[in-house]
């Protein structure tokens, strides 16, 4: 049974993406799996809301299934449910209220919400700046595979920003969000290969194994 309706959930997200009219038949198809019982098919209907997808636009109707499938359980929706309390969508804006979503999502093993935390504890969003706790959380987030966590420790290690500077442990980091995807980790790779000085030919030795002098002019 769950597997079915699991099946029917990701053919109804493939439809929905359509920009047609099978679009409607995704939306169709994601609801009855809502009324199947499916928290994660309520969490997907919210998302459909609150990012305007074509078939559907509605900031609070995506409220009212995050609040729900946050209910149920569901872990993204717990996250989802944070973030628009945080910026206000849907909903009037609670930062309170969203902190405490935020930590209960982390409590549920979300990563992204150690991550969101890290901004908010590092941006003063509720509560006094804690550059100390935004770093670790920061890290707990990095390394649990979120790639902007990945991307901004390792930043942060390179340039010594708040941290003990590690240039080799920077760039670690830095590669590793890169080869998640994550775009500003590729500029930043780029910039440092750019800015990184050349190393030079060690003269002698290397010179004369090709028959050259330190002169430049061929030995006998």
């Amino acid at each position: 049974m769950g597997s079915q309706i699991e099946s029917q959930r990701k053919r109804a997200v493939m439809l929905l993406q359509r920009r047609d009219a099978r679009s409607s038949k995704g939306l169709a198809l994601l609801l009855k799996c809502v009324l199947r019982g499916d928290a994660n098919a309520l969490s997907t209907l919210g998302s459909l809301a609150y990012y305007k997808w074509p078939a559907l636009a509605a900031p609070r109707l995506a409220y009212a299934c995050y609040c729900a499938a946050a209910d149920a359980g569901d872990v993204d929706a717990q996250y989802n449910l944070a973030s628009a309390l945080i910026e206000g969508v849907g909903t009037r804006k609670d930062t309170s209220r969203g902190l405490a979503a935020l930590q209960k999502a982390r409590r549920l093993g979300s990563a992204e919400a150690a991550y969101y935390l890290s901004l908010c504890l590092r941006r003063g969003i509720g509560s006094r700046r804690n550059l100390e706790e935004s770093h670790r959380l920061c890290l707990e987030a990095a390394k649990r595979g979120v790639r902007e966590a990945q991307y901004e420790i390792g930043v942060a290690l390179y340039l010594g920003r708040g941290v003990k500077k590690d240039l080799a442990g920077g760039l670690r980091w830095v590669r590793r969000a890169a080869r998640g995807g994550d775009p500003e980790a590729d500029k930043f790779l780029s910039k440092v290969k750019r800015l990184r000085p050349r190393s030079r030919m060690p003269r002698g030795r290397a010179g004369r194994s090709r028959g050259l002098s330190e002169s430049g002019v061929k030995s006998p």
